[in-house]
């Protein structure tokens, strides 16, 4: 049985009606259509009223389901991914409104409500970012970090807002949105899909962003020992995608797979000011997974050149005469500019070998 939490979580997503979301993902079977693994639902209510929901799922206590702080390993990492890239090529740019099943309710990224709020929000919070967590998680984030909320966020907030820039010219998708460990209950057979729970903040989203969540929260370890573990999952991710839809291959290459992975990144940490504030109450009560959290997110943010990569996207966004929001042309030559020089060197050792590459290869590609 599963209840509307208390605390800050349950007050927030009771507000912003999210925990609809996981009501809709349940009862439309949102996981099932796309071959992606979840608890079996056998009731599940929801009160627009209250925000509140109920809901009775199977017994998953026989499987295994790994904490933050212990990480996954590669195999379960692919495991993972492989469900993701079946959920999202199975609602691939698809209209909402006329989806089958129907996933008009789930949250969008684009909500010109949410973001108006969540702008307000960053405009008020970017500047105590880092020493709220500093001083409540004990870790001091980067110069790279902090400069996104000060430097880049603020000052572009209505331009974000306005524009539901992180969605713009991005295939839209249904994205878990928590893809985490804690929140994923493996098999004895690591290679057979891990079985998902709480779906309060899937979303309408770029696909990559669930991607760069999880390298973040499932295999920080892994990619500090070696980063080429990194590619070795993005390269994964798209081999999965293209084979659960094929006309992929041609229309979402792997420059763009990257650039939507490092915006994957930024707006975790444009979520991550929207509700430092309040969410910090709570994360505090676990520093060492919000540490081992936050070391990941700097890291991820800093290799990738997300501020770059970010204010490309920004001066791309532009008005016609009518008004609307558009965002100009880019090749992918372009895209790969501003990315970090290794993605640039396995993009190329890809395409001359027009094969994937193992993890040796890639590690030998990275230096």
């Amino acid at each position: 049985m599963k209840v509307s939490p208390d605390g800050f979580g349950g007050r927030m997503f009771g507000r912003l009606c999210l925990f609809e979301n996981e009501y809709v993902f349940y009862a439309n079977h949102i996981g099932g259509h796309a071959g992606f693994p979840t608890a079996t639902c056998y009731f599940a209510n929801y009160s627009g009223l209250t925000g509140e929901i109920v809901l009775l799922l199977e017994d998953l206590s026989g499987l295994d389901n790994i904490g933050a702080a212990v990480g996954l390993t590669r195999q379960e990492a692919k495991s993972l991914l492989t469900s993701c890239a079946k959920l999202h090529a199975a609602y691939w740019d698809v209209n909402p409104a006329t989806s089958t099943p129907d996933i008009s309710r789930i949250w969008s990224m684009a909500d010109p409500k949410l973001q108006d709020l969540f702008g307000d929000f960053v405009k008020k919070n970017a500047e105590v970012v880092q020493p709220l967590v500093k001083e409540n998680i004990g870790w001091e984030v980067s110069a790279e970090y902090v400069s996104l909320p000060v430097d880049v966020f603020k000052p572009n907030t209505d331009v974000i807002k306005d524009t539901g820039f992180f969605s713009l010219d991005r295939p839209m998708t249904v994205c878990f949105g928590d893809c985490r460990s804690d929140n994923m209950f493996f098999r004895q057979d690591r290679s057979l899909p891990p079985i998902a729970v709480d779906f309060q903040v899937s979303l309408n989203t770029f696909g990559a962003f669930d991607v760069a969540y999880s390298a973040v929260w499932n295999i920080p370890a892994l990619i500090k020992e070696n980063p080429a573990v990194e590619i070795e999952m993005l390269q994964h991710y798209h081999n999965e995608l293209i084979k659960t839809d094929p006309s992929l291959k041609e229309t979402y290459s792997f420059a763009q797979l990257g650039d939507d992975y490092v915006m994957g990144a930024a707006y975790t940490a444009y979520m991550n000011t929207v509700g430092i504030v309040d969410a910090i109450n709570d994360f505090k009560k676990n520093k060492p997974v919000m540490c081992i959290w936050y070391e990941g997110l700097d890291a991820q943010l800093t290799r990738w050149n997300a501020k770059a990569v970010l204010r490309q996207g920004l001066s791309r966004v532009k008005k016609d005469s009518s008004g609307k929001t558009t965002m100009s042309p880019i090749t992918d030559a372009e895209r790969l500019a501003v990315l970090p020089e290794f993605f640039q060197k396995y993009v190329k050792a890809r395409e001359a070998a027009a094969a994937p590459l193992d993890l040796s290869e890639i590690t030998s590609i990275m230096g």
